[in-house]
């Protein structure tokens, strides 16, 4: 595998929209909770504030996991009134 170790993974890890830069992971994310316990010790909060871990480890990346994933808009066109 590309990449290995205990927290580890080798699959898509779902982020919301890479397009955009995005790269917070929604509820069924396979790096949900995979972290290391000794992030803890250096990183006591993701990118946006959100204190780390917020379930029984770490989330893998720069964004912690707070359970809620919004929906992505779709055809989404501004109008000047």
């Amino acid at each position: 595998p590309p990449f290995s170790g205990p927290n580890a993974i080798n699959m898509d890890p779902m982020f919301i929209d890479t397009s955009v830069a995005n790269f917070h992971l929604p509820g069924a994310s396979p790096a949900i909770d995979q972290g290391s316990s000794l992030t803890n010790t250096v990183v006591s909060a993701d990118y946006d504030g959100n204190v780390r871990p917020q379930g029984l480890a770490p989330d893998i990346g720069s964004f912690e996991s707070t359970g809620v994933t919004l929906p992505q808009p779709q055809n989404v066109s501004i109008q000047k009134l």
